[in-house]
Order: C-alpha cells, then sequence, then structure tokens
C-alpha cells in the first residue's frame, strides 16, 4: 500500500495503473486517453477515480452528447465534490450554443449554487486557529507564530489581493460594475503594494480596460524599477509587458539590461526576451539578445545549443545559424529519444531530411536499442517519412525481438515499396504492425 498526500492509502498496483494511464495521455504529441478509460472500467470505486475523471475531463466538450454523457458520469460517481462541480462550470465558458438553447446552463447554476454550500463551514482562518491552539496548548510557540502569524498572513494577503484582481478583471472584461471593478483594484493595491504581479496586473488593467496609460505608469512604471532589480521575473515582466504594449519602451529595456547583469546565463529569459522583440516587428533585437553571437559564446554548452537551434528550427527563421548549433547539440550529446525525434520533425518540416537524419537517423540508433517505446517511434517516423527505411525496419525488428512477438510476414520488403507502408501477408499496406510496436505511438 502506498499512502497519497491526503492521508488515503491506495495499493501499489492501483497507483501503478494509474500513473501509467496519467503519463500516456498526451505523449509524442498525441492524445490516448483510452488508457485512462481503462483505468476507470477497471478501478470504479478506486482512490485515485476522480483524479483520472479530472484529467480527461479537459478532452470533452458539453457542446456534444458525448461530452454531457461523460460528465452526467462523472458528476453522478462525485455528486457534491467542489473540484468536479467546478470541472463542469469551467465548460460552460467554451460552450458555442446561445444561453437560451443550452441547459448546460441552467445545470451550471445550479451546481455554482451547490459548491458554495458543501463546501466546509471549517475556513482556513478556523483551520489555522485550530492548528495554533494546539501548537501552543504543546509549548511549539515557534510553529504557532508561523502556522497563524506570519506564514499565515502572507498567504492571506496574497489570497485575497488576487481574489481581488480577478473580481476587478471579471467586471473590466465584461465592462460593467466599473465603480466597483476600480474600488477592486485600489484595494489589491493597498493591501499588497510591493507584490510585482500585483502591480503589473492592475496596470493591465488600468491601460486596457480603464483607459488609463498614466495610472498605469504610475503604478508599475519607471518608478518601479528599483524595487524589482533583484528579481529576475519581475523584471522580466516589466519588459515584457511594456514592450507588448509598445510604450514606455525605454525603460523596459533597461530591466532587460538589468535582467543580464543578474541571469547572464539563463536561457529561458533569453527566449522570452527574443519572442517579446520578434512579435514587436524587432528581428534585429531578437538576434541580438539570442542569435549568431550568443550561439557562438555559449558554443560547447550544449544544452543552451539545443534549446538556441530548436526554437529557430520551430520558427524556420536564422537558420544559417540555428541548424549547425541543433545538430552540433543533439550529435555531440544525445539527449531523450523525444527531444531527438521532435528536432527531427522540426527538421523536416522545413525541408531539411538530411539534418534530421544526423539528428534522429542510423547513427542514433544505438542509443535507443533497448527501448522498444523509443524504437517504434523510430521506425514510424521514418516510414511515415519515406525515408531511411532500412534503418527503420531494423528498429522495428529490435523492438519486436525485445517485446518476444513473433515477427510479421513481409514487413521488410514492404519497406522498400515506396509508399511508406509495411505490407502485410495480404500484400496490403499496414502501418500497424505489430500493433504492440507500433501500436504504441498510434497509426
Amino acid at each position: 500500500m502506498m499512502r497519497r498526500d491526503t492521508g488515503e492509502m491506495v495499493s501499489c498496483k492501483e497507483m501503478a495503473d494509474f500513473q501509467y494511464a496519467i503519463t500516456h495521455v498526451v505523449t509524442f504529441g498525441l492524445i490516448d486517453i483510452d488508457k485512462v478509460k481503462t483505468y476507470i472500467k477497471n478501478y470504479p470505486s478506486g482512490q485515485l477515480l476522480k483524479e483520472a475523471y479530472l484529467e480527461i475531463s479537459r478532452f470533452y466538450s458539453l457542446d456534444d452528447e458525448e461530452g454531457q454523457d461523460f460528465f452526467d458520469k462523472f458528476i453522478s460517481k462525485f455528486p457534491g465534490d467542489p473540484d468536479v462541480l467546478n470541472a463542469y462550470i469551467g465548460k460552460l465558458e467554451r460552450i458555442s450554443k446561445s444561453l437560451e438553447d443550452n441547459p448546460a446552463y441552467d445545470k451550471g447554476v445550479e451546481f455554482a449554487e451547490r459548491i458554495i454550500e458543501v463546501y466546509p463551514e471549517i475556513t482556513h482562518f478556523q483551520a489555522a486557529k485550530n492548528y495554533a491552539q494546539i501548537l501552543i496548548n504543546k509549548d511549539d510557540i515557534d510553529t504557532a507564530r508561523r502556522a497563524f502569524g506570519d506564514d499565515f498572513l502572507t498567504g492571506q494577503i496574497q489570497l485575497w489581493s488576487d481574489n481581488l484582481l480577478n473580481c476587478a478583471e471579471f467586471w473590466l472584461i465584461w465592462k460593467q460594475n466599473i465603480a466597483k471593478a476600480e474600488e477592486a483594484l485600489a484595494s489589491a493595491l493597498n493591501l499588497d503594494p510591493k507584490n510585482p504581479e500585483v502591480l503589473r496586473r492592475a496596470a493591465a488593467a488600468y491601460y486596457t480596460h480603464l483607459d488609463q496609460p498614466d495610472k498605469a505608469l504610475e503604478v508599475f512604471g519607471p518608478s518601479v524599477i528599483p524595487k524589482i532589480e533583484g528579481n529576475a521575473r519581475a523584471l522580466y515582466d516589466y519588459f515584457k509587458f511594456w514592450m507588448t504594449l509598445k510604450t514606455n519602451e525605454e525603460s523596459a529595456e533597461k530591466t532587460l539590461k538589468i535582467l543580464w547583469e543578474l541571469k547572464p546565463d539563463t536561457v529561458y529569459y533569453r527566449i522570452g526576451a527574443a519572442t517579446v522583440y520578434r512579435k514587436a516587428d524587432m528581428m534585429d533585437k531578437a538576434l541580438a539578445v539570442f542569435g549568431p553571437d550568443f550561439a557562438a559564446k555559449r558554443h560547447d554548452d550544449l544544452s543552451a545549443l539545443y534549446e538556441y537551434g530548436i526554437y529557430w528550427v520551430r520558427l524556420n527563421l536564422n537558420l544559417e545559424s540555428a541548424i549547425p548549433a541543433l545538430t552540433r547539440a543533439l550529435s555531440l550529446s544525445p539527449s531523450t529519444w523525444i527531444n531527438q525525434w521532435q528536432a527531427a520533425s522540426a527538421l523536416a518540416k522545413i525541408n531539411k531530411p538530411e539534418a534530421a537524419l544526423q539528428v534522429f537517423g542510423p547513427s542514433y540508433l544505438p542509443h535507443i536499442k533497448e527501448d522498444v517505446d523509443a524504437l517504434s517511434r523510430y521506425a514510424d517516423y521514418w516510414i511515415r517519412e519515406n525515408k531511411n527505411k532500412e534503418s527503420a525496419i531494423e528498429a522495428l525488428e529490435i523492438a519486436i525481438r525485445l517485446e518476444n512477438l513473433p515477427p510479421v510476414s513481409g514487413h521488410r520488403e514492404g519497406a522498400k515499396n515506396g509508399n511508406g507502408g509495411i505490407v502485410n501477408g495480404s500484400g496490403q499496406v499496414d502501418l500497424s504492425v505489430n500493433h504492440r510496436c507500433l501500436g504504441r505511438v498510434g497509426t
């Protein structure tokens, strides 16, 4: 048995089956919810049943009968669970039918009211207070102070400022209740005036919804920079916010310079800055922060080279620098097969098959010779591409041997038929040979 975070005990087999199922929901760029459905069927009263339903609920819509049936079954299993009811309500935002025509909205109102009723009356405040009282009774004053002192107050301030901003944003989007929305913004700023995220969101509301750019600059303008110069995330958010709005740009670029001094080697912010500049039609500046000079400087940092190369290859830009960087990174230090495959796919998409072969071709096959999933994907990929077929069939044969499966008649000859398929014993093209190998990755 294994203990969940909630304290409940779950059998090792159920936990393993659950983890296997959810791991394969979205993998290799494909969606497969059948394994989760199998888990639900096999564990109708499982400890992880709710989590399984929630995991695949995102793939269903209330616009069709299948989605409605799914949510009816889900809610019937957990009729009083706020998480489940809220998952249904969340789907209402994406319904395409009108309010008048769709009864799902009536259910949504009912569930929203039920959520308010079923939430425990013991609030977080009361729970924290009770916890602190027990700790004091045990003479553990320090822990009590954290539980119902600094930590509690910090959490409550963040919670309420977030709630106030959410309320303001909600009404501003709907262009209703504007006065109260402005009150909520002011309250959030008063409650948590040093929080950069609160400042940014409030500034966005003033600029975008209330047409008050001066107020936005007052809240999240140049005067804020000295207060965030040690906070990399806040510096980047400031840069992105103003560059996206194409105003206050000089100040925004100042924060980027501070960011490079603070985090000179962090690829994440380089990618982010390049993306911001590229979307603002400032390609020269995008290349200045994440272009050939960066690749030359990080020539021996193969992880950085990979991120650099795959970023630009996917955009079909800066290829003269990006392709050598990507192939160098993956050739000198082979990565996980998923990275190799994704790189090959990106290269093939921009019609660079030779580069694709460099990163996910025969030279890479020895690195995955004992991984059936990788071998199956390798074979499936190249058969679909109608290239590198000898190596693809070799990979498939290795996978079949590893799985102790009987060989499939005619598959090697099928690789030579020029249509990218595998010919079965009846002479028909079959991309699902063997279903336990190629069937792992779809047909």
